[in-house]
């Protein structure tokens, strides 16, 4: 296990762990869409891989109920199924335990997919989370800019990519997302982590 935590230093007032100086941090808007990226940059895309877990941090600077979750494919494979994750952060910042893992989804069609969270009511404000999604075969989905999102630190001293994801081998299957996440710093890397998108309560 890591002897450091992740700094939650952002600038985004809606969804950062904090204000950025001098900005109020605000509510959510019910019925509003938001995702886990910590500001504003022009979205990329992920190629999710196949059984592969996927997840990046998020710590919401205020609590929402929230009643949909899901993922906006912007390239399809026909048969692909995925799962939406959501693990809590442990005492050190990285993934703990399992929250949420949502029942099979299509990845057959282009838009948005989610699913009802059954069993997760929402985020807690200033509580850490790590959101992520298992895939059965490679897809490619919104994704945050590493530009908008915690760094996860470098591979090595001569490493010029920021990691930002951990991503780890697990066989595609119902409930098949580790009931608590064992860290291995080899699956840290350097991609841009999934956009993980959820629908505020009204």
């Amino acid at each position: 296990m890591p002897t450091v935590t992740i700094p939650r230093v952002v600038s985004n007032p809606n969804l950062g762990a904090g204000a950025a100086p001098g900005v109020p941090s605000l509510a959510l808007i019910a019925g509003g869409y938001y995702d886990n990226a910590d500001r504003a940059v022009v979205s990329a895309t992920l190629a999710t891989g196949a059984n592969a877990l996927t997840l990046a941090p998020f710590w919401p600077a205020m609590g929402a109920a929230i009643d949909n979750i899901g993922v906006a494919i912007a390239t399809a494979t026909a048969g692909a199924l995925f799962h939406i994750v959501i693990y809590g952060a442990g005492a050190d910042g990285w993934p703990g335990n399992k929250l949420y893992e949502s029942s099979d989804l299509s990845a057959a069609l282009t838009g948005y997919v989610g699913a009802t969270p059954l069993g997760f009511s929402g985020f807690a404000g200033g509580a850490g989370y790590w959101l992520g999604l298992l895939a059965s075969a490679n897809f490619v989905v919104r994704a945050i800019s590493q530009a908008a999102t915690a760094p996860l630190g470098l591979s090595n001293g001569a490493g010029t990519a920021y990691n930002s994801v951990l991503r780890k081998a697990v066989q595609f299957g119902p409930g098949m997302a580790p009931a608590t996440w064992v860290y291995i710093d080899s699956e840290r890397q350097p991609i841009t982590p999934p956009s993980i998108r959820f629908r505020v309560a009204a």
